[in-house]
């Protein structure tokens, strides 16, 4: 086979120049190309367990009264002695929020980008308690053509979270 040069590296496999398996430590444990285990058991232990999405809020304290209050998330824990970092849980999902100085997201490339999206139950159900609460509704629940019905609110910093049922099942 002829060898070829990538990064400065001597390649003896085309393959290694559409996916540089150098970079794919558990390669020679039997995964196959979409990380499933090959030849070997499954692992009945799940290795990632959920995502955290970030919230970057300029008023902390603002934002936090907001998750706790009409958004009905709880504190998990909330950190610093003058306090800049927390997490809220409400059911399963859980938002980090973080203070930062400076936005971070540039709204200019698109006024709806979403900071979170959480699937929910019944979106409806959802939709009534967050409005009886006094929630910041930025979208009221309206069936989307990838078989979600979303809602969305705004955090006083207009931080956009979507909550979404599936309409599929």
């Amino acid at each position: 086979m002829n060898q070829m040069r990538q990064c400065g590296r001597t390649v003896h496999d085309p393959v290694q120049l559409i996916l540089p398996w150098h970079l794919f430590p558990d390669r020679h444990l039997g995964y196959s190309w979409f990380g499933e285990r090959v030849g070997r058991e499954k692992e009945n232990q799940r290795m990632l367990k959920q995502a955290i999405p970030n919230i970057f809020v300029k008023d902390f304290p603002a934002a936090l009264a907001c998750y706790t209050g009409p958004l009905g998330f709880r504190p998990l824990f909330v950190y610093g002695e003058i306090p800049f970092y927390a997490h809220v849980a409400r059911d399963e999902a859980v938002l980090a929020i973080r203070h930062v100085t400076k936005p971070v997201i540039d709204h200019t490339a698109g006024e709806a980008l979403l900071s979170a999206f959480i699937e929910v139950s019944d979106v409806d159900a959802l939709y009534d308690s967050l409005r009886a609460s006094g929630a910041q509704i930025w979208q009221a629940p309206r069936d989307e053509p990838w078989a979600m019905r979303s809602l969305i609110v705004s955090d006083p910093d207009g931080n956009l979270i979507c909550f979404a049922s599936n309409l599929a099942r």
